[in-house]
């Protein structure tokens, strides 16, 4: 099930390079803003400038730009593999309803065609390309950082490790009750409401529409607490990653401090003022970028915590789906439908491989 949600590769390549230049973008747009506000306070000509204004420009510009051509073309491919799933679990459920799933109530296939099956399209957009654009971003930024100062790149990489484990950890504490009880909620309440308007006239002659309320009222309840279960695990998994990038860059100002050199640095002769001082120390605007990255990698980095919570929940209902549609059918239920010739005078069935009318 999760693999007919993935959409082809040639659909999802360009979602996914979109979304690498788009966080390039974000890393690039902190650094070099850092870089050029303290290298204007050093107060070179201002010609010497010029690259840098125009990067932050272009880097402000891109990071919109390519964020909604990201969305577009990631959120295109997805609904056109979800139609193609839809018909699919369609087709499949044709043949086992009614017969080959008495065991499910009507809430739970209603359940599965339309809430979960919507909710696979998170594989793709929430789950498979996040990790990849984050981790792709996250590998440029360390090795770029390791250009600059390599104790800046090894002590970001071990926050980064450190915290987003722990982030990962304290959500499957907290939400993953949650999110396995969040599909099993939402089928009953849909099989309660159902039930609701189907049997309204035989529950009003009973008097038991109080009950069916309460009902309902109680599977309401049970999406709540689910609910609140993941917005407070992901509350706590930003808290964490927020904390982690602070004490990076509290860390990479403590260890880089020593090495903050007072020349003006390597291509001092173009008046650039970047790279190392003249006696082996970093120049300011590099040391304030070095400082200010890892609040931006860890921005991007907070989409790998998040996805591997939507992952569960795609999980969940992946295998509701599959209960519903890869069980195998009893003996007596024919895979195909026994051709029928038509009589004479009836309407003859379209051939949907012709598009005309059969013979």
């Amino acid at each position: 099930v999760l693999r007919r949600a993935l959409p082809p590769f040639r659909r999802a390549a360009p979602g996914i390079a979109l979304g690498v230049l788009a966080d390039v973008c974000v890393v690039g747009l902190l650094a070099l803003s850092m870089w050029l506000i303290v290298r204007a306070g050093e107060q070179p000509p201002i010609l010497h400038l010029t690259f840098a204004i125009v990067g932050v420009r272009a880097l402000a510009i891109g990071r919109a730009a390519f964020r909604y051509a990201e969305r577009l073309a990631s959120h295109d491919a997805a609904l056109q593999q979800l139609a193609e799933l839809r018909a699919g679990t369609f087709a499949a459920l044709i043949p086992r309803v009614p017969g080959a799933i008495e065991s499910h109530r009507r809430g739970d296939v209603l359940a599965a065609f339309v809430d979960d099956v919507d909710q696979l399209q998170d594989e793709p957009l929430r789950v498979r390309q996040p990790l990849l654009v984050s981790g792709i971003v996250v590998a440029l930024s360390l090795v770029a950082l390791a250009l600059i100062a390599p104790i800046a790149a090894a002590i970001l990489a071990l926050l980064l490790v450190a915290a987003g484990s722990l982030a990962v950890w304290v959500s499957q504490r907290i939400a993953a009750a949650g999110d396995r009880a969040l599909a099993e909620a939402r089928a009953a309440l849909t099989d309660a409401l159902l039930e609701r308007f189907s049997a309204a006239e035989v529950l009003a002659a009973f008097g038991a529409q109080d009950r069916q309320r309460a009902r309902i009222a109680e599977a309401e309840d049970r999406c709540a607490r689910a609910q609140l279960d993941r917005s407070r695990a992901a509350g706590l998994s930003g808290a964490l990653l927020s904390l982690g990038a602070g004490a990076a860059s509290l860390l990479i100002l403590l260890a880089l401090a020593p090495a903050l050199g007072a020349g003006s640095g390597i291509g001092s002769g173009f008046g650039f003022g970047f790279g190392f001082g003249e006696e082996g120390g970093l120049s300011a605007p590099l040391f304030a970028a070095a400082v200010v990255v890892p609040a931006a990698v860890f921005e991007v980095f907070a989409q790998v915590p998040a996805a591997l919570t939507a992952r569960r929940l795609v999980t969940t209902s992946a295998a509701r789906v599959a209960a519903l549609t890869e069980a195998p059918l009893p003996p007596e239920i024919p895979v195909d439908p026994i051709p029928v010739d038509p009589a004479p005078g009836d309407v003859a069935p379209v051939d949907p491989a012709r598009g005309d009318v059969a013979p």
